[in-house]
């Protein structure tokens, strides 16, 4: 009997844990789904008060990019829960990377096969909720039609 009440016990806290770790990854999740958004935009390319609120840069200065990827898509791959912190796989159909200032042609890109990337980024629980490591900010994807709003 008493080695009955023990698996039920161990199962039943493994379940607990499982259930916490879904519940963060969902709410790191939740910010990492509006920062995928904002740079599909093309929000990364310039400073942005939305996107810099999801970012923790603690006293680091905000990254400057001279060039961005150009995306189809991005979205969550998975979700591995640390406890305080979460670290999210991100996968992106893309074509290249684009150099403005080197007039590459957004065409010349587009006409490149589509690839898969996979990035990270880590998240932590802050007392202001689930905020992005700044150093796990990547080079900015974004996406096909805001690049050539953009980026005429």
């Amino acid at each position: 009997m008493k080695m009955i009440l023990l698996v039920w016990m161990l199962c039943l806290a493994s379940g607990m844990s499982v259930a916490k770790d879904s519940s963060n990854c969902e709410a790191a999740k939740q910010v990492a789904e509006q920062y995928i958004a904002l740079d599909l935009l093309g929000e990364g390319t310039r400073a942005n008060e939305k996107r810099d609120k999801l970012i923790d840069y603690r006293g680091r200065d905000a990254p400057g990019w001279d060039s961005f990827v150009l995306t189809n898509e991005s979205r969550i791959e998975s979700c591995k829960d640390s406890g305080k912190s979460a670290d999210i796989v991100v996968a992106h159909k893309v074509h290249g990377t684009v150099y403005p200032a080197e007039s590459v042609a957004i065409s010349q890109v587009l006409s490149k096969p589509l690839r898969v990337d996979f990035t990270e980024l880590r998240l932590n629980k802050t007392a202001q909720g689930w905020k992005i490591d700044s150093t796990s900010v990547y080079v900015p994807h974004v996406g096909v039609a805001a690049a050539k709003k953009i980026f005429k």
